[in-house]
């Protein structure tokens, strides 16, 4: 215990040094003495302590791990085992909150990168229409010449009237205008597409980077799993024979074999609940990875997207075979959610973008961070009407069901639905 306190001391006293130290980058990125480039540097400085300071708490954590799935369950006090299920509870909440966050950072870098391929394509699309319009006006000038003095007069000798000859000369003009226009707006396509390019190399290296960093989050997160199951079978087996201890006393101390039942059975309790988790996990496997990247489709009504238009599908239907007729809402663009944050949460730019979700009523998500604005969740309706309670047929339906399809609850909202129960 000493040691352990050693070690936490020696974080704090790292935390606050580093802390003291980012307190500074941030006032010098504040003030106006700093220029861009060292400004690029002091930030790169401070991310660099940010991730040096949870490597160091990651590193701690693994180390309580180990050392409470070294404590022997057979023989240990009662509260020695309490706390090392704790702690290797504890550890596992922390990777899945780890796997979570690289999952979020995947997606963010999935959306990136299909924000800029489709904003590629729009760019080079544009590229084609001016190219033929280029091409169209060289056909013009093949046909009828492009040399301006030459032409005017051409057009003047050939003309009716001087009125005429006016008229051709301003036509040749304008001509020239789109010519020079055009060009222009070529270079600027040109340039644009080298820039998107550039922009999509790095997106997709930051997509793979944060691939390969959720694989290993998610290897992390199987190894604490691993350890904390190894555990709770060894105390199993120790509950098993201190319950057995616990009868063959019962006729000798009641009060000894009673004291022995209740710890026994608060051990069930922590026993069953990591159980319950881990059944959780195993059914959320087996659902395929939703990455929220792509198209917006209608699946029933519903408009959803198309990566998880599959599997809203089948949900519906086998709500349906089951008697429940469900509909609802699902995506909704970015200028939706901003009207949504005006009437929920205030009219002021503060309160639309940076006000915390749950001080608004209902609570709110920022723009941007609403599963609905990337046609991951859906707000169920049954018959028509929305599902605000969760005593009807419908919410325990879907609360049976829904996660075989992928789909979770967010608590506070009986009808709203998504991949992540955000």
């Amino acid at each position: 215990m000493t040691t352990d306190r050693h070690e936490r001391h020696a974080l704090f006293a790292r935390r606050a040094f580093a802390l003291t130290g980012l307190l500074t980058v941030a006032l010098l990125l504040g003030s106006g003495n700093v220029r861009a480039d060292e400004k690029d540097d002091l930030k790169r400085e401070a991310e660099a302590e940010i991730d040096q300071l949870r490597q160091e708490r990651k590193e701690l954590e693994i180390a309580r791990a180990v050392q409470a799935a070294a404590v022997d369950a057979t023989t240990a006090e009662f509260e020695d085992i309490t706390a090392a299920l704790d702690t290797l509870n504890a550890h596992v909440t922390a990777a899945e909150q780890r796997v979570e966050a690289a999952k979020q950072a995947v997606d963010d870098a999935a959306l990136a990168l299909d924000s800029i391929e489709q904003q590629e394509t729009f760019v080079q699309d544009e590229k084609v229409l001016v190219e033929e319009g280029l091409q169209d006006l060289a056909v013009g000038w093949y046909v009828n010449g492009r040399d301006t003095e030459s032409s005017t007069t051409l057009t003047a000798i050939d003309a009716e009237s001087p009125t005429e000859a006016a008229v051709k000369a301003a036509l040749f003009k304008v001509r020239i205008g789109q010519e020079v226009n055009l060009v222009d707006r070529l270079h600027e396509l040109t340039d644009d597409l080298s820039f998107i390019s550039d922009n999509r190399a790095r997106a997709l290296k930051e997509a793979t980077g944060r691939g390969v960093a959720l694989e290993l989050t998610l290897a992390e997160l199987e190894a604490a799993r691993e350890i904390q199951q190894t555990f709770a079978i060894e105390v199993e087996e120790r509950l098993d024979a201190r319950l057995a201890e616990a009868s063959a006393l019962a006729a000798v101390d009641s009060e000894l074999a009673q004291r022995i039942r209740n710890e026994q059975n608060q051990l069930a309790v922590k026993l069953r609940e990591i159980a319950r988790k881990e059944e959780l996990a195993r059914r959320a496997a087996l659902v395929p990875r939703i990455v929220g990247t792509g198209e917006i489709v209608s699946v029933g009504g519903v408009r959803v997207h198309r990566s998880i238009s599959d599997n809203v599908l089948e949900l519906l239907k086998a709500a349906r075979a089951d008697g429940i007729v469900l509909g609802g809402g699902g995506y909704r663009s970015s200028t939706s959610q901003i009207a949504l944050r005006r009437a929920h949460c205030g009219p002021s730019d503060y309160e639309v973008y940076n006000k915390p979700a749950a001080t608004c009523r209902p609570p709110t998500a920022r723009p941007g961070h609403s599963m609905h604005e990337r046609g991951l969740a859906i707000d169920f309706t049954a018959d028509g009407r929305a599902i605000v309670n969760r005593n009807t047929a419908a919410f325990r339906w879907l609360a049976n069901n829904a996660s075989k399809y992928g789909f979770y609850n967010l608590p506070s909202e009986p009808w709203h639905w998504s991949t992540n129960g955000r």
